[in-house]
């Protein structure tokens, strides 16, 4: 898997995600929610931080805009050769840059098979 974070200035980042969770949205259910972990340095061009005057509390805030990312499955055949490739829409839902962790939620309704136990 691959996740994927284009940059404002064109190109992106991409690396290395696992699926950590993917189940039901309730007992019967039928469709899922995924959750993908990777690094918070291969995701950190979705994340816009600006300083903006807010006039309720009568100072400059920190006001953070989150993008949308892509996750990227393939098919292998042998371990080595890619025989197909899907993409999915994610949002970024947690982040922590001094452990260089990332959480992300696919916007998918299906489910994954191959989920690391943690």
């Amino acid at each position: 898997m691959r996740v994927v974070a284009p940059s404002s200035r064109g190109g992106g980042r991409g690396g290395s995600g696992i699926v950590v969770y993917s189940a039901p949205v309730t007992p019967k259910a039928k469709e899922f929610e995924t959750y993908i972990l990777t690094n918070h340095h291969v995701i950190s061009p979705l994340i816009d931080v600006q300083e903006k005057w807010h006039p309720t509390v009568g100072r400059d805030i920190k006001v953070e805009r989150r993008s949308e990312g892509t996750v990227e499955f393939f098919g292998y055949e042998n371990l080595s050769r890619i025989t197909d490739a899907m993409a999915k829409r994610a949002d970024l839902m947690a982040w922590d840059d001094q452990k260089d962790l990332a959480l992300m939620k696919l916007r998918a309704t299906q489910k994954f098979e191959f989920v690391a136990p943690i």
